[in-house]
């Protein structure tokens, strides 16, 4: 019979759907891969993008580049030769499995109120250390700002240099 109804009824099926449900598929997993390179592929993208390490850090994830960790640190006022004096010392330790050479360290100061108000640079004269192994260091700043109150400590990139 001619003239009839041809329409072909399909059940539950949308017309357009099966490709939607495709690119859903798809960006969910785009965005699980982006994920996980961003937890996992930290210390690339971080050497890659130094600004990232403070988000990291934020997020509770730091980033060690260097290997490297600080041991206990301390800061003394002294006195020496009449010229007063700020002493810093402490250790530094590799907690890795390979052996790690020792960058110089950068020391900054800050007042009560977190303003920068000085600061210097310091080799350390250490062979390489091994693994789980610690060095001591010491270096002592001449006439520091009085208003020096705290203290941060960090590797220095070579690229850096001595300010």
């Amino acid at each position: 019979m001619l003239g009839g109804n041809n329409a072909v009824k399909t059940r539950g099926a949308t017309p357009g759907r099966s490709a939607q449900d495709w690119r859903d598929g798809a960006s969910l997993l785009l965005l699980a891969v982006l994920v996980a390179a961003f937890l996992l592929g930290r210390a690339p993208l971080v050497a890659a993008a130094p600004g990232l390490a403070s988000l990291y850090a934020r997020l509770g994830l730091p980033v060690n580049l260097r290997g490297l960790d600080f041991g206990t640190v301390s800061m003394v006022r002294d006195v020496e030769g009449g010229a007063s004096g700020l002493v810093v010392s402490g250790e530094i330790v590799n907690p890795g499995g390979a052996p790690r050479g020792l960058p110089a360290l950068r020391f900054t100061l800050y007042d009560g109120h977190g303003r920068e108000v000085g600061g210097w640079s310091a080799d350390i004269d250490h062979a390489p250390l091994s693994a789980g192994e610690a060095a001591p260091f010491r270096s002592r700043l001449a006439n520091p700002p009085e208003a020096a109150r705290q203290l941060a400590l960090r590797f220095e990139d070579a690229a850096e240099g001595k300010p």
